[in-house]
């Protein structure tokens, strides 16, 4: 695709990274509610095996919302993806109706939630159910906004994709018609020039030779006209 045309989609590498930092809010709801679920349940374990799993299994947790929120980081640095993909993402989370604050703002309440179930488990049961508060009345709408944002923006992306493809193969088919036009011309002027060089008889054998090499090459050229439309289609139907 030329970069220089205004009309051109993204690459297919960028619109593949869009689409995974699409599943990005998805991601973060499904660790918040694994990190928020542990830590209610750990006030209420007496089994100290339970309780030793419970609490590994919130320092996974944890790490998961730490890995996830990085993507809510809008200076952060992620060397995976294209500085093109993390932009486009931003500029969706700038169009959320709150900026995605919830996410950062639920992401602090998680992490406290965190270090007040392992200190002090009693007191997380209250904290527990403010966060929990939060989530279905701050965070909950915000996910259903920018998640609405990020799908139709991934959509318009396909959208554009298909309809520049279809462009490329109308102005191939046009460049192939023109090509096949010359050919046809220049392959009746060799039929011409052979019929000339024949009446010329031993005084225009030299150009008879000349014209035969002519109509090779026309035929050459409509052959890999040919070609070069079969190529272009299946080009397009794969971009």
């Amino acid at each position: 695709m030329d970069p220089n045309d205004p009309d051109a989609p993204l690459t297919r590498v960028l619109q593949l990274q869009c689409r995974a930092l699409a599943a990005v809010p998805h991601e973060f709801r499904a660790v918040g509610t694994w990190l928020n679920y542990d830590c209610a349940l750990l006030p209420y374990l007496d089994d100290e095996e339970d309780r030793a799993r419970v609490v590994a299994d919130i320092g996974r947790a944890r790490a998961a919302l730490d890995a996830v929120m990085r993507y809510f980081d809008l200076s952060a640095d992620i060397p995976e993806y294209h500085p093109g993909a993390l932009d486009w993402f931003r500029d969706c989370l700038n169009r959320a109706p709150q900026r995605a604050e919830p996410f950062r703002v639920t992401a602090g309440k998680l992490l406290r939630l965190h270090d007040v179930a392992l200190d002090d488990p009693k007191r997380a049961k209250a904290l527990h159910r403010e966060t929990s508060h939060y989530i279905i009345t701050e965070l909950a709408p915000e996910i259903v906004a920018l998640l609405d944002i990020l799908t139709g923006e991934v959509e318009a992306q396909e959208q554009s994709r298909v309809a520049y493809a279809e462009t490329m193969r109308a102005r191939a088919d046009a460049a192939v018609t023109d090509i096949l036009s010359i050919s046809k011309m220049v392959r009746l002027i060799s039929l011409n020039a052979s019929v000339e060089a024949a009446r010329a008889g031993d005084a225009g054998r030299a150009f008879g030779v000349i014209a035969s090499e002519v109509k090779a090459m026309s035929e050459a050229i409509q052959t890999s006209a040919g070609t070069v439309t079969v190529t272009v289609r299946d080009l397009a139907d794969r971009l």
